[in-house]
């Protein structure tokens, strides 16, 4: 896991197995659409187990033969943050006019267990070692755990079929602080310029943004998790 090992995942999918490996990738959100309240979301690409090839278990292991959204990629990711618990993603909370009255609210919605609290908590951690000595250093805070993972995905050439050999989707998605995550951010690089992995172009992106959000000890998430990491052990 920390450092991106596609023979380590290859592997273990073909231990699980290819109907167990489908259940989970759906369980997780995949080829569904999150039923966030924006138009036009895409529900991605996961094909059934009859039309899978004789390696599809472990190109799907590495992250081909499928595509996904960063909508249901971060969902997925903050089912690990919230113990095991998928949830349908919302775009705010809710709206409140000049006076301070509700004028709109979306209520949690969980959807479904798809771990156990303790499985999602050593994936966390799992994660952190990927910040702390893996692929996502780059992603890395002083003084607060981050638990997160890197993605470099080859971009697909829809007039041969064939992926690109130097183009790519660089990613990273965390969370802070790994104990009692509070705060989750995602972040594609298109095309990036300078590199290729998303532990070189993403992982920074990330540690710059959720850093600006802890520069504002005014915003309840960065309140939240200031005084997570204050608090005695």
């Amino acid at each position: 896991m920390s450092y991106s090992s596609n023979v380590c995942f290859a592997r273990v999918a073909d231990k699980v197995g290819s109907d167990l490996l489908y259940r989970y990738v759906r369980d997780f959100g995949f080829g569904a659409a999150t039923g966030i309240r924006l138009p036009g979301e895409e529900k991605g690409i996961v094909h059934p187990i009859s039309k899978w090839s004789g390696r599809t278990r472990v190109t799907m292991a590495i992250g081909q033969e499928l595509s996904v959204t960063l909508m249901q990629m971060t969902t997925a990711f903050a089912a690990i943050a919230n113990g095991g618990v998928l949830l349908r993603p919302r775009i705010c909370e809710k709206v409140v006019d000049a006076h301070g009255a509700v004028v709109y609210s979306e209520d949690y919605a969980p959807v479904r267990q798809i771990m156990s609290p303790d499985v999602a908590r050593r994936l966390r951690y799992m994660l952190q070692g990927v910040v702390e000595k893996g692929t996502g250093k780059g992603a890395a805070l002083s003084g607060i755990g981050v638990g997160g993972k890197t993605g470099t995905a080859q971009k697909i050439d829809t007039a041969s079929g064939a992926y690109f050999a130097d183009r790519y989707w660089s990613s990273f998605i965390g969370f802070v602080p790994v104990e009692r995550p509070v705060l989750l951010c995602g972040i594609v690089i298109d095309d990036p310029a300078l590199g290729q992995s998303g532990g070189e172009v993403a992982a920074p992106a990330f540690r710059h943004t959720i850093s600006q959000i802890l520069s504002s000890p005014d915003l309840e998430y960065a309140e939240a998790i200031l005084r997570q990491e204050s608090a005695p052990d």
